[in-house]
């Protein structure tokens, strides 16, 4: 992504591998800081190999349009195959009927607790909206099953489709990554 100039890397662990997903990256966005801004989404390889299997948008595309920089020696994956454009439809709708309504949802707990000056409550709801809105918009518009809560890297992720929502926050200004922040 250009602004800000960022790397998406896709990375595949061993089924056996101990260390975890969110550790492995979190020390590839680490290590690699001080060189270029990653975003790693790391799974095991066993993830890939069925999301391909049942013809997952996400992995169908990441394997199909992506750029391969290593692969080890013995992975063997299926071939990506496109996935029909009503097929799409289907999957895209379902994921924003159950994030996308469940959002909608949260904010209104968020407005009427806010309305009975319970501000605490307000905010986490509120919180609880933004999360199902972006994972709705994430999985309804890349096909990616997100398990991530962090707002900020889920406004990341949507910078792979669309630069709107990161303007829509305000992150543009001081005031607004301050706001968001908060």
């Amino acid at each position: 992504h250009p602004a800000p100039f960022t790397y998406y890397l896709l990375v595949l662990l061993d089924d056996g591998e101990k260390t975890t997903e969110h550790e492995v990256t979190n020390k590839i966005e680490d290590h690699c800081k001080y060189l270029a801004n990653v975003f790693a989404l790391t799974h095991k390889a066993g993830s890939a190999r069925t999301g391909l299997e049942v013809n997952q948008r996400f992995w169908s595309r990441a394997f199909s349009h992506g750029h391969l920089l290593y692969s080890a020696e013995g992975l063997e994956l299926p071939e990506a195959r496109a996935v029909a454009k009503e097929q799409l439809l289907k999957r895209a709708a379902w994921h924003w009927e159950r994030w996308g309504l469940q959002g909608k949802a949260f904010l209104l707990g968020a407005e009427r607790y806010y309305r009975d000056g319970n501000y605490r409550l307000s905010v986490f709801l509120l919180h609880q909206a933004v999360e199902s809105t972006l994972k709705g918009l994430i999985e309804a518009i890349l096909g990616y099953r997100v398990q991530l809560h962090n707002l900020s890297r889920l406004l990341r992720l949507t910078l792979l489709f669309t630069d709107e929502l990161k303007l829509a926050f305000g992150l543009d200004t001081v005031e607004g990554a301050q706001l968001f922040a908060l």
